[in-house]
């Protein structure tokens, strides 16, 4: 089946090779235009990506750069699975502690990691060499560059590549490269092959690298396997419309000319000419002139202030500086609303003060732009967990998990509330609530201790009262501070006095009086029964 596809590719290939070359001939002779469209010929790709990294300015620049840097400061993990998936049992149980931190782990994954890691136990690598490899990748690019080349590329071309390697001294290397410096190769394999190449000279070959050297990540074009369908691509006619606004309004204001008066020269009387002849001056009386004028009439101390027409000056005409926009109001914001929708970022996410409808509105728009950039870093973690495996094989370390941890939009009310709640119970010490605040630590208040309301010493009170009243013994008492509390066992233990001595009943004097008195309330009343016998009687 699968060569079956292979075979049906190739023909494929081929096919579209016999429609260019003679497409070439026809454009040679003048009978066709090779004008880059979207769905167009696949060898025209590195002249649609030329363009596209042009056209990488305005409202294109500004929807991808919010993705891409967003993405950029997500920090990234790598894990060595240490279990066995399927049916091979893992050596020893994990504890609760370790199964709800692999929870945590595999939460952070993106979709694509977590079915590999799901039947495996996760060891977190904080000092392997990898990890100083992804900080600074090569010698041109941090971390923050490689990732943002990477999700840049995606939305402007559909593909992403990375290229990397062992180099002299054992460490590794990888480079984000744009698209027009990769050509794919399927003359040996789908993808078995690709050649660097200069895009000034793209004829001439850098360097030809196999597929274990080469990651590559892209947005699928349903209508051609071996193609990506960009997001500037799905929109390309709106971005060039735009990009026609910006150089036609470019263009109206430097060759302008934008005064807002017409100043008029009085003429000269003249024997030959009745009416007179207005005279020409030279550069600098124009200078002049307008310097007089602007120091006796200009600022705005002056304004509204009458002008004077004597025999100098004729007249003075207001010129209000027109436009012939060419629509510009009318196109611009339907072009914006059709790039920033190609890329999935609402103007509130670019900082506009726009109406959205309230604080439930912006938590979904921001749910939404994460998922956007989630998709691009689950590309990129996907691609680069699989590059690990030819790199790291002859290290037997082959089962490297690389992830990028997942965009979240953050409530800081949510937030404090959760930290605040988290402190209530115990689960986080005061010195993490001082760091979340950018405080230093506290020597004195570190520990990780309850935080007691005013209830809950008051039902402790109760409960050691029960303990001295004998209701209840000191071991009890303990075991429901654990519980009721969660406090350690000894300090529980502590607080119960759990080892002391019970309380003593109450007193013998105490008892016989109590006792005593019961008798006497019984004579009592037996003597008031008898006298009121007595008196029936007589």
């Amino acid at each position: 089946m699968m060569s079956a596809v292979l075979r049906a590719l190739e023909r494929s290939r081929s096919i579209s090779a016999d429609s260019h070359s003679r497409a070439l001939r026809a454009k040679n002779h003048g009978l066709l235009d090779l004008t880059p469209q979207m769905g167009g010929l696949p060898f025209s790709t590195q002249q649609g990506a030329r363009e596209r990294y042009r056209l990488n300015r305005g409202w294109v620049y500004a929807a991808q750069h919010v993705i891409a840097q967003e993405a950029a400061a997500q920090p990234v993990n790598i894990a060595r699975p240490t279990g066995m998936s399927g049916q091979q049992e893992p050596k020893e149980a994990l504890t609760l502690t370790k199964k709800l931190e692999k929870q945590r782990i595999i939460s952070k994954m993106p979709p694509s990691l977590r079915t590999r890691a799901a039947g495996r136990d996760l060891e977190i690598l904080f000092d392997h060499p990898m990890n100083a490899v992804f900080d600074s990748p090569n010698p041109a690019q941090t971390r923050s560059d490689f990732v943002y080349t990477f999700v840049s590329n995606l939305n402007l071309t559909g593909w992403g590549f990375v290229i990397g390697g062992e180099i002299d001294d054992g460490s590794f290397e990888f480079y984000a490269l744009p698209t027009t410096w990769v050509i794919p190769d399927h003359s040996k394999g789908l993808f078995q092959e690709f050649h660097i190449v200069n895009p000034n000279n793209p004829t001439v070959k850098i360097a030809t690298l196999g597929r274990e050297n080469v990651a590559f990540a892209h947005v699928p074009n349903p209508a051609d396997p071996l193609s990506a369908l960009a997001p500037t691509q799905s929109q390309i006619m709106a971005i060039r419309i735009d990009d026609h606004i910006l150089t036609s309004q470019e263009t109206f204001f430097r060759n302008g000319i934008f005064p807002s008066a017409i100043i008029t020269i009085g003429k000269d009387p003249h024997p030959e000419v009745q009416s007179g002849i207005r005279p020409r001056l030279t550069g600098v009386q124009r200078r002049q002139v307008i310097g007089a004028i602007k120091k006796a009439m200009g600022g705005v101390s002056n304004y509204g202030n009458p002008a004077i027409v004597d025999g100098l000056i004729d007249k003075i005409e207001r010129l209000s500086a027109t436009q012939n926009e060419m629509g510009w109001d009318k196109s611009e914001g339907s072009v914006r609303r059709r790039i920033l929708s190609a890329f999935g970022v609402h103007p509130y996410i670019l900082g506009e003060a726009v109406n959205v409808g309230g604080y439930a509105q912006v938590a979904n728009i921001e749910k939404r732009f994460c998922k956007r950039v989630n998709a691009f870093l689950d590309m990129l973690s996907t691609a680069m967990s699989n590059f690990m495996v030819p790199l790291l094989a002859e290290t037997q370390e082959d089962k490297l998990l690389v992830w990028w941890e997942p965009c979240a939009p953050v409530d800081e009310q949510l937030r404090w509330k959760n930290l605040n709640e988290a402190r209530k119970r115990g689960d986080i010490t005061r010195n993490e609530i001082r760091t979340e605040l950018g405080l230093v630590p506290d020597d004195t208040g570190g520990e990780r201790t309850r935080q007691w309301s005013a209830g809950d010493v008051q039902s402790l009170s109760f409960l050691l009262g029960s303990i001295q009243s004998g209701a209840i013994i000191r071991e009890q008492a303990s075991s429901i501070i654990q519980e009721a509390y969660d406090i350690p066992q000894d300090r529980a233990d502590a607080m119960a006095g759990v080892g002391l001595p019970q309380p003593e009943p109450l007193p013998e004097v105490i008892e016989m009086a109590i006792e005593n008195s019961e008798d006497d309330e019984e004579d009592t009343s037996s003597s008031n029964n008898d006298e009121g016998n007595e008196s029936g009687n007589e």
